[in-house]
């Protein structure tokens, strides 16, 4: 058999086509090879040059590491969870406002991630002159505050034990009336399966 190192044109199509997600049979069917068992002769293929198998399994483990690559820049981890919601719970109104109190939102602004909405609203008053208007509304701090409290299990109820024992106590003897005083009392110890004599 012919094991080469390299892959050939249809070969390196075969590659592309199956690791773009293809099943072998579609794969070696596209690349152009022409056969009456198409299932058969792909596995033939991979089996046959294990360079086609090394590179398929080389490119979607690039694939996966692309992909591993891109969650992580586009899904938030827990800590960075934790500082967002920080940041909204500790946003307030008056970050928010200039000096002559009217609002403003830019890159300085503390805790600027608090904001849900900036908007600036131009419009004519009568007269035909502009009239700006800018509001802000922030998210609610409360919300984050809990959202929190939830990833750090502050509401989580601790469990909570009840004491169904019952105890039995079966007194014998003359002095039985004085020796249940006493235990009620606690002057005498009531334990389960202890056995008090009396004297």
């Amino acid at each position: 058999m012919n094991k080469q190192k390299e892959l050939n044109p249809r070969q390196r199509r075969f590659v592309m086509f199956r690791a773009s997600g293809m099943t072998q049979t579609d794969a070696y069917v596209k690349a152009g090879y022409h056969s009456n068992e198409p299932k058969r002769d792909a596995s033939d293929l991979i089996r046959t040059y294990p360079h086609v198998k090394a590179e398929i399994d080389r490119l979607l483990n690039l694939q996966s590491d692309k992909a591993l690559e891109i969650v992580a820049l586009t899904v938030m981890q827990p800590l960075e969870r934790r500082q967002r919601l920080s940041e909204i719970g500790r946003g307030r109104l008056v970050d928010f406002q200039d000096s002559a109190g009217k609002p403003k939102l830019d890159k300085g602004t503390p805790n600027n991630g608090a904001a849900r909405e900036y908007s600036t609203r131009v419009r004519l008053d009568r007269d035909g002159g502009v009239t700006t208007s800018k509001t802000v509304k922030l998210n609610d701090p409360v919300g984050a505050i809990q959202e929190l409290n939830k990833m750090d299990r502050v509401y989580q109820e601790q469990p909570q034990w009840n004491d169904n024992r019952v105890v039995n106590i079966i007194v014998q003897g003359k002095d039985a009336k004085a020796t249940l005083d006493k235990m009620l009392k606690g002057e005498l110890p009531m334990q389960s399966g202890q056995m008090i004599e009396e004297e």
